[in-house]
């Protein structure tokens, strides 16, 4: 091997040795740019996937609080396993005059958390049933929530003891409804609401529409007079809304005065379609400003904490009735501004001061049934027995009509069709919205004793009539009276234009160590007061005024002399005057 040929071996070999280093060089950058790309693409798949993740996130956020809304809006509950969903004590009362019928009894319903404590050993007793269940009646607050159907009554009762009970257009609250809530130390009663519609039978409409009418009365003065603290749920106000706002105002401040017994009244606008502060502002502007006088205030800031809202609530100016509004609580500033309004109004109690639940009870229902029924006597509170009722069917005009379902369609219609069959077909199916109880009956609500039922406690005569296209019912005569002390004397002076004395009747009746006056008599519809013959009958033609028997009965103070009042008839009004004890 010549030298030259050793040195041109050598110098390929080193080319060849220069080459692989550059091709392995470039094989490492190549690889290095693999596994950089390789980097890359795991990093924008990791990113796509969080950004997926969070899409679902979102979406599924999006499906539950819209499941929510549909839910609410169909009256539908989806509480959590711990929720409170039904109430403790539920008291049916299918109407005021139940009574009136032999074995008819208004039932008392209990949750299992209330029937558990009948159980041997929990400190039950048959004398007081109710008081040594519910003890918490005697150290807490009662609230009794007012209002008219679907305005917003039980929404409200929810939001306060954050509870799950059934609410909306689908589920009706029945009679009295108790709520126990011992975070709150309140408990909460909720009401069978007002101007729901009644079904007719034939030839009925007018007896059914006074039954109706004074039930709903009835039911509502029952959870008056049981309530500490009374709320009356409204959305936009109306004049309806402040005439029963002003009567409110008018028998709270009656107790306060004469009996000294104070309760607080709080009126919730609940708002339902309101989303921000802009549109509450609008909404308060519009019905607060002018119909009510008083001063707007806002949320203590030691007990209500946001940054976000300040909470506005409005103390009337004479009667210290406090206004508070609720928002659609749907919206995220609905939720957040009702949960600080809610808050606040949990600041109001009015402690039940030891009472005894089932005196009160008893004694409330009997006074309150003098203005409807004829002559209740005492109520008495027993065992439940199965045999003795039928609870299926517990309203006495649906089982006495015996209504059947109308045909939505007939076949010989000319638009009659295979469509027109189907919806048909499916209106026989489908079921009418009822109220359903879920509790457990276990006492009753009857009188003390049977004797002379249907009179006792047959409906106070009543009339429903039309003037134009407006409905009036009434009551017959009422005399409007006032009660005024007054140099040494308690005056009663009641209004009884065109009558004399020889057709009035009055006297003093004791009962359970109170005594009462009572008046009765029939005004007549004269043309001449001085005429006995020119009487009229307001059957014969529509009239404004009204006429038939009477009979008022009012509480005489114990400071004076129940007997030999003085007595005077001048003008129209009677007046009987009580002497001061010496």
């Amino acid at each position: 091997m010549s030298f030259d040929f050793y040195r041109h071996f050598r110098g390929s070999n080193e080319d060849l040795n220069k080459k692989n280093k550059e091709l392995i060089e470039k094989l490492k950058t190549k690889d290095k740019e693999i596994l950089d790309l390789k980097a890359q693409k795991d990093g924008e798949i990791k990113d796509l996937k969080q950004r997926h993740q969070q899409e679902i996130l979102s979406k599924d956020r999006e499906i539950e609080d819209l499941t929510k809304k549909l839910n609410n809006y169909i009256g539908k509950i989806i509480p959590p396993e711990n929720g409170i969903t039904e109430y403790d004590m539920i008291i049916d009362i299918p109407s005021v005059d139940y009574f009136s019928k032999m074995g008819k009894s208004w039932i008392i319903y209990l949750s299992k958390y209330l029937e558990e404590k009948i159980q041997p050993g929990q400190g039950y007793i048959n004398e007081r049933p109710l008081n040594s269940l519910i003890e918490e009646f005697q150290k807490y607050s009662t609230l009794a929530c007012l209002g008219t159907f679907n305005k917003g009554k039980t929404f409200f009762i929810n939001k306060y003891n954050d509870s799950y009970l059934p609410s909306g257009t689908r589920s009706q609250t029945i009679g009295l409804s108790l709520s126990i809530s011992h975070s709150n130390e309140t408990i909460t009663i909720d009401t069978a609401g007002s101007n729901t519609a009644l079904q007719v039978g034939e030839n009925k409409s007018e007896e059914q529409l006074a039954r109706k009418e004074s039930t709903e009365m009835f039911i509502r003065d029952m959870a008056f007079s049981l309530a500490s603290i009374v709320v009356y749920v409204l959305n936009e106000l109306t004049w309806n809304d402040q005439r029963f706002i002003f009567a409110l105002q008018s028998k709270i401040q009656s107790l306060r005065s004469e009996q000294n017994i104070n309760k607080t009244l709080i009126i919730v606008h609940n708002y339902q379609k309101v989303n921000s502060y802009e549109e509450l502002l609008s909404e308060i502007k519009t019905y607060m400003d002018t119909p009510f006088n008083g001063v707007y205030h806002h949320g203590d800031i030691k007990k209500i904490t946001s940054k976000e809202e300040v909470v506005l609530f409005f103390t009337e100016s004479v009667n210290d009735t406090h206004h508070y509004f609720l928002c659609n609580d749907n919206s995220d500033f609905g939720k957040r501004y009702n949960e600080l309004t809610i808050e606040k109004i949990r600041t109001y109690k009015n402690y039940n001061d030891n009472l005894d639940l089932d005196k009160v009870l008893l004694e409330g229902l009997q006074n309150n049934m003098v203005s409807y029924c004829k002559s209740p006597k005492k109520l008495k509170i027993t065992k439940y027995i199965a045999e003795e009722f039928n609870i299926e069917n517990n309203n006495p005009d649906e089982a006495e009509n015996n209504l059947k379902v109308k045909t939505l369609f007939t076949s010989g219609s000319y638009e009659w069709s295979s469509y027109i069959k189907e919806v048909s077909d499916l209106y026989k199916k489908v079921s009418p919205h009822k109220s359903r109880i879920t509790q457990t009956p276990v006492f009753t609500i009857s009188p003390d004793t049977d004797t002379n039922r249907e009179y006792d406690y047959k409906l106070i005569d009543n009339n429903v009539e039309f003037i134009g296209l407006q409905m009036v019912f009434s009551t017959g005569f009422k005399p409007m009276y006032d009660v005024y002390k007054f140099g040494g004397y308690l005056y009663f002076l009641i209004e009884i234009p065109q009558m004399e004395m020889n057709e009035i009747c009055y006297g003093q009746v004791f009962v359970k160590d109170e005594w009462y006056l009572q008046v009765t008599g029939e005004k007549k519809l004269k043309i001449n007061s001085k005429d006995p013959e020119s009487v009229y009958s307001s059957q014969t033609s529509l009239n404004h005024r009204r006429g038939g028997v009477f009979e008022l009965s009012a509480k005489i103070s114990n400071e004076y002399e129940p007997n030999n009042p003085d007595v005077i008839l001048s003008k129209g009004v009677l007046s009987l005057a009580f002497k001061k004890f010496a």
